[in-house]
């Protein structure tokens, strides 16, 4: 047997419902209008920019909903930490689509070379001195009464 799911059990009085979004995500998918209305989207308590990205998407996306709906989906390969963050720079930068924040988190996952990893000896470099007498040869022209340097 493997497990399914798991959710933190409430112990409140009168919260009888516990909805855990990442549930309703390829639902919404289908229907992503009701994005803004969702149970499970409004119970989450999303920071901020979560809400100011979405509405960035609406603005500058035909199917913003749709886009911030498969960026959650992300969260199968990223935390929402690093999804949050990919949504601060999109926003910062005014770019708004699925496609930016995908494209921005693969780059958190890149390593970067550190100095240190770079090794200190160079190729040397060999100044040989410029011959230029084959150029000359090709520069003279002959005439009728000798060679004639142009």
């Amino acid at each position: 047997k493997s497990e399914i799911a798991r959710h933190l059990r409430t112990h409140k009085l009168f919260q009888k419902e516990v909805y855990e979004f990442r549930h309703y995500l390829s639902v919404l998918l289908r229907k992503p209008r009701a994005l803004d209305q969702a149970k499970c989207i409004r119970q989450y308590k999303f920071p901020a920019i979560f809400w100011d990205y979405l509405a960035g998407l609406k603005k500058h996306q035909k199917n913003g909903n749709r886009d911030m709906l498969k960026i959650l989906l992300l969260e199968k390969h990223y935390s929402l930490k690093q999804i949050f963050f990919a949504m601060e720079w999109g926003l910062e930068y005014q770019t708004f689509s699925y496609e930016a924040i995908k494209l921005t988190l693969s780059d958190l996952k890149k390593e970067v070379t550190k100095i240190e990893k770079i090794t200190k000896e160079y190729p040397k470099i060999i100044d040989l001195p410029l011959d230029t007498k084959k150029y000359d040869q090709l520069m003279e022209v002959k005439y009728d009464d000798g060679y004639c340097q142009k």
